[in-house]
């Protein structure tokens, strides 16, 4: 089992950061101010129906299934369905605004089947988007990207997206990867960049996070010993970039400024819990446990960052570790 650590809780959206002694680093998931992810799935957590983030439910399989074999278009695993068969999944879609559905796919074998992409506003009837037959057959991965609005379908509640093959022996399949929901701001061409500072890398130093936006934490109010202690969680993004940044500040063991004593030798754990559908429930197959721990050193720090799917404890990613921490005075 593994042990409780200090929890820091994050609703909707994706990403996060590391943190150091007094100043720290940040990792990335990606997101956008311009394009904002409701869900989306690569296949990527092994091939499995809870993979992805954003979802309400898993993968619905009907002679369907993720597969890394016949060449995803990235990474290793992509979904394969067959003849006769659908992948289904659900997402919330409340309050999202210019709502697309963008994904790549391929069609091989089709002959006289037919594939088709589908969406459904109450999980039974369902309206079709594309549609791929045997002039399209030609299994090359093309990238698509649909604009929900044209289903003429309630898009402010719930909704269902379905991959579907039918067909009479031909053995056609369709083949889709990088699946992705996405609200579209129109009056955005690029995220809004930083106001201040310089951007930020992932590195062991920090003076780019000065001047950069930030909460700051009660001093005290950690939980375990003193070296848990949080000073502020800061935030910033990158002008060229499609990424959200944050780091946290955490504070020495006596409150006193860094002396090489004080803090050198305390590691600190955190949980960062991602609620990516934006429902209260920190615990849905597509949420995310986003585990930090940061080892100081005389002058810098370690860091490792692990992920974790909290509905099966199952082990998405593991940084091992890794210079992005600074330790200072």
């Amino acid at each position: 089992m593994r042990k409780p650590k200090p929890h820091i809780f994050a609703r909707a959206s994706l990403l996060i950061g590391v943190f150091a002694l007094l100043a720290a680093v940040a990792i990335n998931m990606q997101t956008a101010s311009a394009h904002l992810r409701i869900s989306e799935d690569g296949g990527e957590d092994d091939g499995q129906a809870w993979s992805g983030l954003g979802w309400l439910n898993d993968w619905q399989f009907q002679n369907s299934y993720f597969t890394f074999f016949d060449e995803a278009h990235s990474g290793w695993w992509h979904l394969r369905v067959k003849e006769t068969g659908s992948a289904t999944r659900n997402f919330e879609a409340t309050g999202a605004e210019n709502l697309h559905l963008q994904f790549w796919a391929k069609a091989r074998d089709l002959h006289s089947s037919a594939a088709y992409v589908e969406l459904s506003d109450d999980g039974s009837s369902f309206t079709v988007l594309g549609t791929w037959d045997s002039d399209d057959d030609d299994n090359t991965y093309r990238q698509y990207d649909f604009d929900l609005a044209d289903s003429g379908l309630n898009l402010d509640g719930e909704l269902w997206v379905r991959f579907r093959v039918t067909g009479s022996g031909d053995d056609g399949d369709l083949f889709v990867d990088d699946i992705e929901l996405v609200s579209i701001d129109v009056d955005a061409d690029n995220p809004a960049p930083d106001p201040a500072g310089d951007d930020i890398e992932i590195d062991s130093e920090f003076d780019d996070w000065v001047g950069k936006a930030f909460l700051a934490d009660t001093l005290g109010d950690q939980d375990g010993d003193s070296s848990n202690d949080i000073a502020a969680l800061y935030w910033a993004n990158n002008s060229d970039e499609h990424i959200n940044y944050h780091m946290i500040e955490r504070r020495t063991t006596d409150m006193q400024p860094f002396n090489g004593h004080n803090g050198q030798g305390h590691a600190s754990d955190y949980i960062l819990f991602v609620d990516t559908n934006n429902d209260g429930d920190f615990h849905d197959s597509g949420d995310r446990e986003i585990w930090v721990t940061y080892s100081p050193k005389s002058h810098e720090g370690n860091v490792r960052i692990k992920i974790y799917s909290p509905s099966s404890s199952h082990k998405l990613f593991d940084s091992g570790w890794n210079d992005w921490g600074q330790t200072r005075g």
